[in-house]
């Protein structure tokens, strides 16, 4: 069945129909109003660095990533995006975001199932609803379950680069690549007229933001433009935790598919900050050579 699934998927004819779907889909949602928003983001304006954190469903999630970023972010401003489906949910992280002065953005109700498709509609309303009035001098995008743990100043990572974050290899061929859309950041001036879109793409074999290949990534001529993070998966380094992780990036730990937990294991906030301070304070002892 599996087998008979893929080969329709990948049909060219069934692909060109989902592509207008998707297209269609995207048009409709870009022109939604938002259902909330701050009313201190119009000072933003032209700012140094701005990160947008797609929140979904997990009010715990953001606690911990604003928590986080009051000790290690530096000179760039944080944004919550809320695309989560339960109204309580969104009340919780309305609540919380307003309570440690944060920025939030309560976006229209999203008209798809698919997590991937979901969080790609979110990313483009927010290029080009916020991203481009706002004008910031770099921007980028983060998972609500990607917390740092370390200084993390995107205006030092993204300094001369035009882009930044974990690159992720096509399935199809090893010379296409996109950003994790879970982890990207950019130059908003090396944007320009481009066309910016983070559906995914099944016909290059990339994720969320692989429809960015075409519009941005393959016009990238150097590599010294490019700052690739570095990532250790779990399995990799072998940390014994109660609560699982998906992978360290850089300065943060991803912690991975919290957002369906509903009926699974919740996220443990106890083994998350223990965990958040053990990576710390080997990060430290990294940093002066002990």
């Amino acid at each position: 069945m599996r087998l008979f699934a893929g080969a329709l998927n990948n049909n060219r004819i069934t692909r060109f129909l989902k592509n207008i779907r998707n297209s269609l889909l995207n048009f409709y949602f870009l022109r939604k109003k938002v259902v909330y928003l701050s009313p201190q983001i119009e000072e933003l304006f032209k700012s140094p660095a701005l990160v947008f954190c797609i929140a979904f469903n997990k009010p715990i999630c953001i606690q911990i990533m604003i928590n986080c970023w009051s000790r290690f972010a530096k000179n760039t401003t944080l944004i919550v995006v809320d695309n989560s489906t339960d109204i309580d949910s969104r009340d919780e992280i309305r609540v919380i975001c307003i309570s440690n002065n944060i920025h939030y953005v309560s976006l229209p109700k999203n008209p798809e199932w698919h997590p991937n498709r979901s969080h790609a509609l979110a990313m483009n309303w927010v290029y080009y609803n916020l991203t481009k009035k706002l004008s910031p001098k770099f921007f980028g995008f983060l998972d609500h379950d990607c917390f740092p743990f370390a200084e993390f100043d995107l205006n030092r990572k993204l300094n001369k680069k035009v882009i930044y974050g974990e690159k992720r290899i096509s399935e199809k061929n090893p010379k296409i690549w996109s950003l994790w859309a879970g982890f990207c950041f950019f130059n908003y001036s090396s944007m320009g007229n481009k066309k910016i879109n983070f559906t995914h793409s099944i016909e290059l074999g990339l994720d969320t933001g692989g429809s960015n290949w075409n519009g941005l990534y393959k016009s990238i001529k150097f590599e010294d433009q490019c700052s690739f993070s570095q990532v250790c998966m779990n399995n990799e380094l072998r940390l014994n935790f109660k609560q699982d992780f998906n992978s360290v990036i850089d300065n943060f730990v991803h912690i991975g598919s919290v957002s369906h937990q509903f009926k699974g294991n919740e996220i443990d906030e106890d083994q998350i900050n223990f965990f958040l301070e053990y990576l710390a304070d080997e990060f430290i002892k990294l940093s002066y050579g002990r």
